[in-house]
Formats: C-alpha cells, sequence, structure tokens
C-alpha cells in the first residue's frame, strides 16, 4: 500500500472531526525488538492546517510505549466508534512526545466526557469509562506526530486500504 505524503493535505476536514469525536483511540508503536505496544488514548487534536496529529496518553501506563516511540519514532493511531465500528488508522515516522500545551487539558476532559456519553449509549455504565481510561488525573503526555498515511480500518471490503 502507498503511503501519502503530508503534503497532499492528508487530514481532510472529515478526517479530522471523526478522530476528535467519541472515538475510541489506541496508540500504538514497536521497539527496535518489533516487540509492539499499546497505550489508551486521551483525546486528540488536530493543528489548524491538518499536518499534526497530537495524541495524549498516560504517561505511567504508557512508558513502554514511549520508550518505543522513543527509540523508533514510528507510530500508528487507530480511532474507531463503538456505533458503527467507523475506523481509520493514520500512520507516522516522527513521533514525538513532551508535556501537553496550554489547553490541552480541556480537551481531554471534553473526550472523556464525549466517550463516557458514547459508552453509554452502548450500554456502559459511566464509571466503567474511568476504568477504562484509567486514573484521569494522572500526568498525561502529548505524543505528535505528521501522519504519512490513512487507512480505512472498518471492517469490511475496503478495510486495509488507504483513504483519500
Amino acid at each position: 500500500m502507498k503511503a501519502r505524503h503530508p503534503d497532499s493535505a492528508l487530514i481532510i476536514a472529515t478526517h479530522a472531526e471523526f478522530m476528535s469525536s467519541e472515538v475510541v483511540i489506541d496508540v500504538s508503536g514497536c521497539d527496535p525488538d518489533l516487540t509492539p505496544h499499546l497505550a489508551i488514548g486521551w483525546g486528540c487534536r488536530v493543528s489548524v492546517p491538518r499536518r499534526l496529529v497530537t495524541v495524549f496518553v498516560d504517561e505511567e501506563r504508557s512508558l513502554p510505549l514511549l520508550k518505543a516511540l522513543a527509540a523508533t519514532r514510528a507510530i500508528a493511531v487507530t480511532f474507531g466508534r463503538g456505533t458503527d465500528h467507523k475506523c481509520i488508522q493514520l500512520k507516522g515516522v516522527d513521533a514525538a512526545f513532551g508535556p501537553p500545551g496550554r489547553g490541552d487539558a480541556k480537551i481531554m476532559d471534553a473526550y472523556r466526557e464525549r466517550l463516557a456519553a458514547h459508552f453509554e449509549q452502548l450500554g456502559m455504565p459511566r464509571a466503567r469509562t474511568r476504568v477504562y481510561l484509567g486514573d484521569t488525573e494522572a500526568p498525561a503526555v502529548a505524543i505528535s506526530f505528521t501522519p504519512l498515511a490513512v487507512y480505512e480500518q472498518t471492517p469490511g471490503p475496503g478495510a486495509g486500504e488507504p483513504l483519500r
């Protein structure tokens, strides 16, 4: 599958809106030995020109992933919605991380609220969202990257195909 260059306005408004909605966010990478590591996302910020994506994770629970990203910088982030199973995956090779920026706490709080409401629609009590996300008062880390490829991951015949 051919990766698209970020100069082609890879993340169009439709994708940015979906990524910032009530989706489950899985952040993954692998270490130099190709051992996979995964973290649960706490929200997403897409830069204004839609060239840079930032996802937030629990620092302590994500240490193995952060170590892998520091070593390889390769990242894959999947955004999936439970009501219709719509899912996309972004891949990049320049992941960098640090403390969340100004205003990011509001993004994470709003994400948690949207996700809790979404899970309630699926029959999951709101308290379980807190269990799923972990200690939402724990320190967060912001992981930013430039998407080089976006893939359809919704189950069905188009799964795995590059999105345009």
